[in-house]
Parts: C-alpha cells; structure tokens; sequence
C-alpha cells in the first residue's frame, strides 16, 4: 500500500490530480474486494484530501464528487462508523459545489449512501 500511495502522490504533483482521484478510488475498490477495510478506509482519505487541495475547478470538482460517490457505493467493507463518516464527507462536499443544481445532484447521489 504504502508503495501504491507513493506512485499516486507523485502523480498528483503533476498537473494530473484527476488521475491520481481515480487511481486511488480504484485503489480502495481493490481493498475493499480483498476485503480490508483500513488500506480501502485510508485511500479514501487520500482521495478527499487531493479532492479539497488539488482539484480547483468547478467542473472537475463535480465529476470527482460524483466518481467519490459512485465508489463509495459499491463498497461493502465498511464497518459503520467508518461508512458514515465518508458518508457525510461526501455529503459536505457535495453541498459546497459551485453551482445549485450541481449540488442538488450530488446531494442526491449521496442520498442513497444512508
């Protein structure tokens, strides 16, 4: 993991941090297919702290969200505590989106996280 970790900060260095987004949520998909929470738990961090320091534009951000969302959908390695605070994390970023009816969407998406 802390390999995997690695390779993806450095191409978030790079003017390519939706790359780095989504090697991490594939990432934790694979964590989760293997079944071990805290590797899938921790690259969800990573992927909320490149969403909030890296990704800057608005339309970016909302394709990220939305990509965020998805995965965290089809998760099933999450004990509870641990789901719902990614929940409400992508809750609140989803409510800080740009425009009204980008956030209606994404509030939407994550509707069916709870």
């Amino acid at each position: 993991m802390g390999q995997l970790c690695k390779i993806i900060e450095s191409l978030s260095a790079v003017p390519s941090p939706e790359l780095a987004l989504r090697l991490y949520l594939q990432c934790a998909e694979a964590a989760n297919g293997c079944d071990i929470e805290h590797v899938a738990y921790e690259f969800f961090t990573q992927a909320f702290v490149l969403y909030e320091e890296e990704i800057a534009d608005s339309k970016a951000q909302v394709t990220a969200i939305h990509l965020i969302i998805g995965t965290l959908q089809r998760m099933n390695v999450f004990g509870v505590e641990n789901r719902d605070t990614l929940t409400h994390k992508a809750t609140g970023y989803s409510a800080r989106l740009l425009k009204k009816a980008d956030q209606c969407r994404a509030v939407y998406a994550c509707s069916h996280l709870f």
